[in-house]
C-alpha cells in the first residue's frame, strides 16, 4: 500500500527518513535500521530517491549509522554534530573526515541551520509564505509502525 501511494504522488522529489525532528534521538537501533530497510526497500523499485539521516549525539553512534545506512545505497546521508560539546574547528574537520569515509561513495549532508527553512508537511501552505523552502514529514515519529 505505501509503495503505491508513494509511486502515484506527483511532485514527490524523494523520501527522508531520520531529520531533525528527534526522531533520531528517540529510535534505538534496530527500530533505526528497520525504519531505513523499510524506506529502501519501498523507494528502490520506483526509482525514487531517499536521503538518510544518521546523526546521533554520540559520534561512535553516529558513524556506526553511517556505516549501515551507506549499505543501502540512499542518495545521501545526513549527519549533525555531536552536541553535548563545543567543537574547535579541527574537532569538526575530523570529525567529518571520518564521516565522509564511512559514508564513501555515497554524499553527506551536514544540517545547518540557515541554509533552508523546512517545515511540517501539514504547515506548507502557510510556511511558504514565510520563506520555507519545502516540507519533512513527521510521521514516521508519530505512526504505529508495521512491525509492532
Amino acid at each position: 500500500m505505501f509503495s503505491n501511494r508513494i509511486a502515484g504522488r506527483r511532485g514527490l522529489d524523494g523520501l527522508y527518513a531520520h531529520g531533525t525532528a528527534g526522531e533520531f534521538h528517540a529510535l534505538g537501533e534496530d527500530e533505526y535500521d528497520r525504519v531505513n530497510a523499510l524506506l529502501a526497500e519501498r523507494c528502490e523499485p520506483h526509482r525514487l530517491p531517499f536521503q538518510i539521516g544518521a546523526g546521533h549525539m554520540s559520534a561512535q553512534t553516529c558513524l556506526a549509522r553511517v556505516g549501515r545506512a551507506r549499505a543501502l545505497r540512499p542518495g545521501a546521508i545526513q549527519v549533525t554534530l555531536p552536541d553535548w560539546l563545543p567543537l574547535s574547528r579541527g574537532e569538526v574537520v575530523r570529525f567529518l573526515a571520518r564521516v565522509a569515509a564511512a559514508a564513501d561513495p555515497v554524499p553527506l549532508v551536514r544540517h545547518a541551520a540557515g541554509l533552508a527553512v523546512f517545515v511540517p508537511g501539514h504547515d506548507l501552505a502557510t510556511g511558504r509564505r514565510h520563506g520555507a523552502a519545502g516540507s519533512y514529514s513527521n510521521i514516521a515519529a508519530r505512526a504505529q509502525l508495521p512491525w509492532r
